[in-house]
This record gives structure tokens, C-alpha cells and sequence, in this order.
């Protein structure tokens, strides 16, 4: 794998999960203003340990570590951390990084262990409810949990876009989140099945507030990325 000015090329035996995870890193190296944000989010806490649920390569872990903390990438693709273990290396922040197999509904670490935690575009394919409860459990009081998701905007965009570029099954899936977000709404309970998309839904900050009500996460702003189809929260623990 080769870099040029920290831009990591795509190499054309990786999987499809990598090429990902190689864009996105690509991506937030390109955006300093993006490691700003969450710096400046977490100016008032002494941030020690992170952890990226959905991780990708964990790019967003990258401005905590070169400040001196620890971080944990979970994922449940069998390709986690092969990639992002080479791009923190190269950095020299190898050392400092570990990368684990595993869901957001049954985090493998032991309470109030986190500082920062975050999740972004991946909570929609998790059981939000239990994925949320563990976000609770392994924060520590005080620390900030950065949420991004997609809105009913994102699959409604999606599925115009379909019906415009005649990709006929992007627009299906995109009626299948749908219909499965509307259930989950009304009812508070998601399907995990091939009728809804396997369980993935949007999510609206009304369905949020509804799952955070009777825990300790508290909504309490917005990072500059934020937008209609994919809100980009500031959650504390309380």
C-alpha cells in the first residue's frame, strides 16, 4: 500500500469493505475542519480512551490518538482492522490502536470505560435500542458519544435517484427502510428480516429522544457536518 501526502490509494485486491474504509480515510484526512469539530467538542474532557462502533478504518479516532489517547474499532466485518491498523501504523500510531470483531448490541468492554465514543452511519443496521443501552453502559459520566445517522431524507433521495438512473433495486431497498423505519416509528419495535432490509431503518430525532428518554444520554448539540439526510449529533452521558 502506498501514500502519497497521507492520500491512500486504492488497491485493486482489496474488498469492497476496504475500498470503503480506504475512501473514508482518504476523505477525513482531505477535511481537517471535521477534526477540528471534534476536538473543540471535547475541549472540557480529559479524553483517555475511544471507541469507533462501525469503524471502517476509524479515521475518526485518528485527531484523539495523536493527542495522546487510546482507541478501540469494532465492526462486525471479518475485514475490521486489517486496513486500519496499516493507516495507524503509518501514522506511528500503531501502538496505540486496537481493532475487535464485533456488534454494536454486545459490546465487549467493561462499564464507564470510554471518554469518546462514536458511531456514524452505522446504527441504522444494529438493534438501535440495545446498541444504545451500551453506548450508556460503557461511557464514562461526562464523556460525549458523536452520532450520525440516516433520516428519512437520505432513502427517499435514495430511492428518486434509482427510479432516475433506472437502478430499480436501489429504489426497493430504499422503499424496504422505509416502510421498516414508518413500523419502527408507530411500533418501537424493529423487523429483522429480508422484507425490511434485514432490520435497517432511518432514524428521526423524535424516535432518539423516545430511546433516549429513560437513560442517561442527553442530546445536546450538532457538528458543523450535520444536514437533512444525515444529522450529525453531540450526545453527553449525564
Amino acid at each position: 500500500m502506498s501514500t502519497e501526502k497521507n492520500h491512500v490509494r486504492i488497491n485493486e485486491d482489496y474488498s469492497p469493505y476496504n475500498d470503503y474504509a480506504i475512501a473514508e480515510w482518504n476523505k477525513f484526512q482531505a477535511e481537517p475542519q471535521r477534526q477540528e469539530a471534534l476536538l473543540k467538542a471535547t475541549e472540557n474532557i480529559n479524553v483517555r480512551n475511544v471507541l469507533d462502533i462501525g469503524c471502517g478504518a476509524g479515521q475518526e479516532m485518528l485527531p484523539f490518538v495523536a493527542r495522546g489517547a487510546k482507541a478501540v474499532g469494532i465492526d462486525v466485518a471479518p475485514e475490521v482492522g486489517q486496513i486500519g491498523r496499516e493507516l495507524f501504523t503509518a501514522e506511528n500510531f500503531g501502538e496505540r490502536v486496537e481493532f475487535v470483531r464485533a456488534a454494536g448490541h454486545a459490546l465487549p468492554f467493561a462499564d464507564d470505560t470510554f471518554d469518546v465514543l462514536i458511531c456514524r452511519i452505522a446504527l441504522m443496521y444494529m438493534n438501535i435500542k440495545s446498541a444504545l443501552r451500551e453506548v450508556e453502559r460503557v461511557s464514562r459520566t461526562g464523556g460525549v458519544f458523536f452520532l450520525k445517522y440516516h433520516a428519512p431524507s437520505y432513502y427517499l433521495s435514495k430511492f428518486s435517484q434509482g427510479l432516475k438512473n433506472g437502478d430499480i433495486l436501489s429504489s426497493v431497498h430504499a422503499t424496504r427502510c422505509l416502510l421498516a423505519g414508518c413500523s419502527y416509528q408507530k411500533t418501537g419495535r424493529q423487523s429483522f428480516n429480508k422484507l425490511t432490509a434485514s432490520g435497517e431503518t432511518f432514524i428521526t430525532k423524535k424516535i432518539l429522544q423516545r430511546e433516549l428518554k429513560s437513560s442517561a444520554l442527553k442530546v445536546i448539540g450538532e457538528m458543523p457536518d450535520t444536514n437533512s439526510q444525515t444529522p450529525s449529533l453531540i450526545i453527553t452521558k449525564e
